[in-house]
């Protein structure tokens, strides 16, 4: 049910924005025509008469701001649990696979990986997750970028982690035994961090009033 209302919405802003942006590219390609290209793009700055204040403020705004498919922040919220949850749960899901195939010191392991992920959880994660959902309410525009519920940082660090568990277990480094392991200590903290977004999502007129 909430994926069904996160697409509808999505298709709504999208559909709002296409029309936003057709006004928008007829009001540009008016700029051109009376302007010049070399007036508006070469010397935007020069003898210009023809070119308003409310015309340039249009075309400083940053392209993708204009194009961008939009969505509220409480539903921004649901993206960011439904991305963790998803890399949390693809990890759990591997790393049990691989901890039933190798059953040696089974629960060892599993005991192992609880208390690792819960540390990872509290010491690291709940942090980030906190600090990403905070960002997600303050952000400057009602309906911001649906992939802005990470920063470039955090894409990168995700596109990092992803490699890095990709080359440890293609090259064998690391044996599948204690893989299973790192795979469940690194999914738990992932999910339980997804929970936070899902808890601010369902209570997000609650915590936009608190920060005020």
């Amino acid at each position: 049910m909430l994926l069904f209302q996160l697409l509808a919405e999505l298709k709504v802003t999208i559909t709002l924005d296409r029309l936003v942006n057709k006004i928008l590219l007829k009001r540009l390609i008016a700029i051109i025509l009376t302007t010049g290209f070399y007036n508006l793009v070469i010397d935007p700055i020069g003898n210009n008469h023809h070119i308003t204040k409310e015309d340039r403020s249009m075309l400083s705004r940053n392209f993708f701001q204009i194009v961008k498919p939009g969505i509220s922040k409480r539903y921004l919220l649901f993206v960011a649990a439904l991305v963790w949850t998803f890399a949390g749960g693809m990890l759990l899901a591997r790393g049990i696979s691989f901890l039933l195939q190798n059953p040696v010191d089974l629960w060892l392991r599993v005991v192992i990986s609880i208390v690792g992920g819960t540390l990872f959880y509290v010491l690291l994660f709940s942090k980030i997750s906190l600090k990403h959902t905070l960002r997600i309410v303050n952000l400057k525009y009602d309906k911001p970028c649906v992939f802005s519920f990470f920063n470039l940082k955090s894409y990168l660090m995700m596109g990092g982690m992803i490699s890095l568990g990709i080359l440890l277990r293609k090259s064998g480094i690391v044996p599948v035994i204690y893989l299973s392991a790192l795979y469940v200590t690194m999914g738990i903290p992932l999910f339980l961090s997804a929970l936070r977004f899902y808890y601010y999502g369902f209570n997000f007129s609650t915590l936009v009033v608190k920060g005020k």
